[in-house]
């Protein structure tokens, strides 16, 4: 693995805590989840 990569699923991970449940679900359709 990358450490791009690495970061890029940190910062998905890290976007999901702070974001609420609505706009986490924008993120997740915007492809910002790293899932």
């Amino acid at each position: 693995m990358s450490p791009s990569v690495a970061n890029d699923r940190k910062i998905s991970y890290l976007t999901q805590l702070l974001l609420s449940d609505g706009v986490s679900d924008v993120a997740e359709s915007r492809g910002l989840s790293a899932r």
